[in-house]
């Protein structure tokens, strides 16, 4: 009967693995234990506005990320108040990527002259926007040097989109519901914030990596003047790079990562040999349980 009893939980255990693997995430703009541990926490208290994005408050708190159901799911916690972008940096290790900025239409063109860190090289980003209730995405292929600005008419109900399509599959959503203030914005005050953007972007987009690298932060309107607030954040008293300083790019809206390294994230795809040991053990657990009847 022993026996029995740890078969039985083993067993159910492993049901719960491999669901977890499998399912989808729901694109809502709230975060879930799915995404486990912050792949990155702010440091920089925020330049452009403390409190609730409907009193211009603009926050990245924290950035975590999770690769599942053939998606990159990346959760950005914080708000942007309307008419700030929010931007998102994918390399994802194809060739052909850019490491100083260069697309050739939409509001990102303000950030034409951006230079990442050694080794990031861009291939993919969305940049986007809410305003008077509306979504407003630009989508690229940085290594085709394609896209641009998708469309309006991605409802902004109540401060919240949910499971928005932004064109080739790309899931967003936002939820600006958070008042974190000052104090909230950094450290451990940063992981108590659990509404923000969300996004979902097919790996096949992304040429199918095992892992990519992030770069995330909030610029103004159209794209044209830079916060404090990137993920992976700043040294503490960092100003607004759009004010100038060490990392401020060619223009107000481009940043100068030439001489930061591992100014990015990372987020790996999961090792599926995780699943196979845990079926292989289920496997042999079975078959013991078989030779004890």
């Amino acid at each position: 009967m022993k026996h029995k009893v740890v078969i039985l939980a083993i067993g159910t255990a492993m049901v719960f693995l491999t669901g977890t693997v499998a399912r989808a995430q729901i694109v809502d703009g709230t975060l879930d234990g799915a995404y486990g541990s912050a792949l990155a926490v702010q440091t920089a208290n925020t330049g452009f506005g403390s409190g609730p994005a409907s009193g211009g408050g603009n926050q990245l708190d924290a950035g975590y990320g999770l690769i599942s159901g053939g998606n990159l799911y990346l959760f950005f916690a914080g708000n942007t108040s309307d008419g700030n972008f929010l931007d998102v940096f994918i390399a994802d290790g194809r060739a052909g990527g850019q490491n100083t900025l260069s697309v050739a239409s939409g509001a990102t063109v303000t950030m034409n002259g951006s230079v990442f860190s050694p080794g990031f090289n861009a291939t993919f980003s969305v940049n986007v926007n809410t305003y008077a209730g509306t979504m407003y995405p630009n989508i690229y292929d940085l290594v085709a040097n394609t896209g641009g600005y998708t469309g309006s008419g991605l409802p902004d109900s109540g401060g919240t989109v949910s499971g928005a399509a932004a064109g080739n599959g790309v899931q967003l959503a936002v939820n600006n519901s958070s008042s974190a203030g000052s104090g909230v914005n950094t450290g451990i005050g940063a992981l108590t914030v659990t509404t923000g953007w969300e996004l979902a972007i097919p790996l096949s987009l992304l040429g199918n990596p095992s892992s990519v690298k992030v770069l995330a932060d909030i610029n103004g309107n159209p794209d044209n003047y830079l916060s404090n607030q990137f993920l992976p954040g700043l040294p503490d008293g960092t100003g607004n790079v759009g004010g100038g300083g060490p990392y401020s790019g060619p223009g107000a809206g481009a940043f100068n990562f030439g001489s930061t390294p591992n100014e990015y994230f990372t987020v790996s795809v999961p090792e599926p040999s995780t699943v196979a040991m845990s079926l292989s053990g289920l496997a042999a657990l079975l078959a013991f349980r078989r030779r004890a009847k």
